[in-house]
């Protein structure tokens, strides 16, 4: 993920009726896909939620399954014990409680002889500063947590302004971010079979919002009211009586641009520019004595990233730092069966026997 942030050519110009109608086009296929990928992923996601419910919530060992069907706060089992032996949580927490006595972490290392120790220190440096300054360490425990636990677990990376206030800075950092609850708002391109994800096309992270905020802090765009739900035969709903639902939207695209190598003769240090980022760099070249070298045409990956609703943009998609779609997953147990991603947690062939366990206690504390 590179420093820098290069924006959508014309975003903030006039658009044509062209453009228009292929921002709506494009608008249309995302919300089919977020509500596609919702669908299917929706059993597994389901099991994910009732493995984190299980080892979290005070109570939720004797949902689903151990009660067979009957409600214990209104029928003839409200009068029983039901007592909870959490072991699992406890295994849970000494797993995560040996995990950050022993963090996994980032260190640079020269890879050739073009690259030298200072560099990699000087990066080492730099990394360290971006993980502290940005709580990287809270994003990474939650993705951590979450992952044991549930199953899954996430982290979104940002490449943002260092100083927002200075019109004249134009350095970026690198920020983390942590993504609560990713089991139902983080979704995938459901094509892509890497573990990392790296051949995702896209990926959406869902959030919600209430009504009232919504309006406060978008006036200018579709009411809740408005906002129409595109039935692709597997419906997502994206405005309930109580919230609203947004997504943040990354998109790969492959495209062809022209690349030009710029090479100081003093140094013969060479640098290679595509089109848009030479118009950006183009006098700083002229002033360091860089001459103009032979051009070529390559297919590059590019990321655009957009705030959407179900109705229309809320930020129109541009394009950000870096060539890969920045949310990081992470799978306790992760396989493919019948062509479908099956992912558990590290508590989930333990909660029938936890289950049964509580039962029998229970029991022999009403017979007591």
């Amino acid at each position: 993920l590179a420093p820098v942030n290069q924006p959508m050519r014309g975003s903030t110009m006039a658009r044509s009726r062209k453009e228009k109608n292929d921002l709506k086009k494009w608008h249309k296929r995302a919300v089919c896909e977020v509500g596609d990928a919702i669908s299917t992923a929706g059993p597994t996601r389901k099991k994910l939620l009732e493995t984190i419910r299980f080892v979290r919530i005070p109570g939720a060992q004797w949902e689903g399954s151990t009660n067979a069907g009957f409600d214990f706060e209104t029928d003839r089992f409200e009068k029983y014990p039901r007592f909870e032996l959490n072991k699992i949580g406890r295994e849970i927490d000494r797993i995560i409680t040996d995990y950050r006595m022993n963090r996994v972490n980032v260190t640079f290392r020269p890879k050739d002889t073009a690259a030298s120790d200072a560099l990699a220190d000087k990066l080492n440096g730099k990394f360290r500063a971006d993980f502290q300054e940005s709580n990287g360490g809270e994003a990474i425990d939650n993705c951590y947590d979450d992952g044991i636990a549930g199953g899954f677990g996430a982290f979104r990376l940002s490449a943002d302004l260092y100083d927002e206030c200075d019109p004249e800075n134009e350095s970026r950092q690198i920020r983390f971010h942590p993504i609560y609850d990713p089991i139902t708002s983080v979704y995938f391109d459901p094509d892509a079979k890497m573990y990392d994800r790296a051949d995702a096309s896209w990926c959406a992270e869902v959030f919600s919002m209430t009504r009232e905020k919504y309006e406060r802090k978008y006036p200018n765009n579709l009411n809740p009211s408005s906002i129409q739900t595109i039935d692709s035969g597997k419906m997502f709903d994206w405005v309930t009586e109580d919230c609203v639902y947004l997504a943040r939207y990354y998109e790969v695209k492959i495209e062809d641009v022209t690349v030009t190598a710029y090479t100081n003769p003093v140094t013969q240090e060479q640098e290679i520019y595509d089109e848009a980022e030479t118009e950006d760099v183009a006098e700083q070249l002229a002033r360091d004595g860089f001459e103009k070298g032979k051009s070529r045409k390559i297919k590059r990956r590019k990321v655009y990233c957009g705030v959407m609703s179900g109705g229309e943009w809320i930020t129109e998609p541009e394009r950000i730092a870096g060539e890969w779609i920045p949310v990081v997953p992470f799978y306790c147990r992760r396989t493919f069966i019948d062509g479908q991603e099956r992912v558990t947690g590290h508590a989930t062939q333990a909660m029938d026997a936890q289950r049964l366990e509580n039962l029998l206690i229970s029991m022999l504390a009403d017979n007591a």
